[in-house]
Order: structure tokens, then sequence, then C-alpha cells
């Protein structure tokens, strides 16, 4: 994603909010080039038209999208508002909505498997072409990436993210901050409201909530942050702090660990630091090496978002 469409269009104009496994955008949305990132990304669309691409050039205007992590896609928005929601891969949401869509693919390709069968003989050890491209595609990140411009020309990827959002494509949605309870929504609504829940906010004074406290100062501060450390300021065992992230969190410890660095980077950013103070605060290499992170799981480099987003 870009700040700025590629045609010298409106440029993007969003605020946006970072919490533990999911970054959102609610505002005036403009064109993004052909990109991917690690994100499981859902779009809600409140006005205007957005038209959606997929790696194989085929295009649709949506009001909804599911798009899988790794998946080449690319956005037009035209005078069109909404609300963007970037899921971390490993997390319970992006994976209810990874089944989703796995789901949407079987749906989908179910009618042409049964007029392959009624004119060839029974074969159970084959899939189509079609769903050995979509279980690729939905394989992960190196795996949607690497196929994208080969097999998975067989499958219309960007009808299958548009199926898989259905649902949510006539929610209400605003593009202002409360647009992002919209997009909470949809994603509870996609994943389910066990899976989709926005991540619990532990009480105060809780395990969990101390845990929460330390790992957002040991990456405001560029320290190396480790379970057992982490666990130990909070009084927990190691193992009760891991089960305590993925019950309550709905993340994986080292998901944890990524986003509060990542928060704690923008955060410098949005004070005004430069990138190479925010990398080092945080913890990374270099300025080189917070760019990598955070194109690679959203699509766009630090700088863009500290030009075009308004942090909540």
């Amino acid at each position: 994603m870009r700040g700025d469409t590629a045609d010298g269009g409106r440029a993007w104009a969003v605020a946006a909010r970072m919490e533990p496994g999911r970054l959102v955008f609610a505002g005036r949305l403009g064109a993004a080039h052909a990109h991917a990132h690690a994100a499981v990304q859902v779009l809600l669309v409140a006005s205007g038209r957005v038209l959606l691409t997929d790696a194989g050039g085929r295009s649709l205007a949506v009001r909804a999208a599911v798009i899988p992590a790794g998946a080449e896609h690319t956005l037009h928005a035209d005078d069109a508002t909404g609300v963007m929601v970037y899921l971390d891969p490993a997390g319970r949401a992006a994976r209810a909505l990874t089944a989703r869509l796995e789901h949407t693919v079987r749906t989908a390709s179910a009618p042409q498997a049964a007029v392959r069968q009624s004119t060839a003989p029974q074969d159970t050890t084959r899939q189509s072409p079609a769903s050995q491209a979509a279980v690729r595609q939905l394989a992960g990140p190196q795996a949607a990436v690497r196929h994208a411009a080969g097999p998975q020309a067989a499958v219309r990827q960007v009808a299958v993210w548009r199926a898989a959002a259905l649902p949510a494509a006539g929610m209400p949605a605003v593009a202002d901050r409360a647009g992002m309870e919209a997009g909470e929504r949809a994603v509870a609504l996609l994943a389910g409201p066990a899976a989709g829940a926005a991540p619990v906010v532990p009480a105060p004074g809780s395990a969990l909530h101390r845990a929460l406290e330390v790992l957002a100062e040991r990456a405001a501060t560029g320290e190396p942050i480790r379970l057992a450390a982490v666990a130990s300021d909070a009084g927990l065992s190691a193992d009760r702090l891991r089960h305590l992230f993925t019950e309550r969190m709905g993340l994986p410890f080292t998901a944890c660990v990524r986003w509060a660095r990542l928060q704690a980077a923008m955060a410098v950013v949005r004070d005004g630091g430069t990138l190479t103070a925010a990398a080092h605060a945080a913890g990374f290499t270099d300025s080189a090496h917070l760019t990598r992170v955070f194109h690679a799981m959203f699509g766009l480099a630090p700088s863009a978002a500290a030009r075009h987003l308004h942090w909540c």
C-alpha cells in the first residue's frame, strides 16, 4: 500500500489503531499497487467504489473482502471510504478466516468437480487444478506468493475473497474512528465470535495485565524479550504464561512480542522520531530491519504509515 494513488488521485487519509495481533484503518481509501503481506486482511467499504485485483489480473468491485496472507493483490478506490483490519497470521482470528477461505474454495469448486465426474472415470486420488492451486495459495505466505503467477491462473482468487466476506458486505460502516468498531464487528462475524473477538483487555493487577506491561516496557527500551523473564516478572511459570497468551489474547507469545515491538516503534515515529530512532528504541537492528518487518506484515513502509495514518 502506498499513501498516494497510482494515478495521482486522492491520497489515503485514515485513522489507525494498533493493538496486539491487529492493525485497524478507517477513513479515506486510496490506491495500493500490487503487493502482498503476511497479515490476513479484512476490507469493509463504507462508501464509494473499491476495485480489487488478484495476481491473475482479475478484478471485481467489492463491498467486503477477506484477503489471505501472502496473496498478491492491487486495490483502487474511487472516492471511497472504508475500514481495513490486518490480523497476525498466527492469531486465532486469522486462522479462522483462512479456514473460511478454504471452505469457500471447496464450496465453489464442488459444482465443477461434479461436472467433471459425470463425464470422466471416477478418480478419488486427484484434485482439480483449481483445488490444488487454491490449497497452495491458502497454505501460507510463501506458497501464495510462489504460485501467484503460475497454476493459480485457474482460480479466480478475487471472487473467493469477496465470497468469503459476503455476510459482512451489508454491514453498516462509517469512515471515521467509529468505523474501527465496524471493522472489529466484521472480523467477529466472519471468524466467529470466539475467534474473531478483539484481544481481551486483562483486569488491572492480573498476572496477564502485568505480563503485557512488562512486554511493552521491554519493547519500548529495545531490551531482549524472553518468555521466562516476562513470566517471572508477572509471577507465573513460563508454561502458564504461554497458555494465557494463546487462550486470552488469541496469539502465541512470539507474535505478541512482534506486535509489541511494532507498537513501540510506531509510537516513536508518531511522536516525531526518525525511523532509525524508532528501530533502535524498539529493538530492531536498524531502520531497514524495521521497514522489512513492517512491510512484510502490512504491505506498506512505516514511513508511509507515519505520513498518511493518524494514530489513535
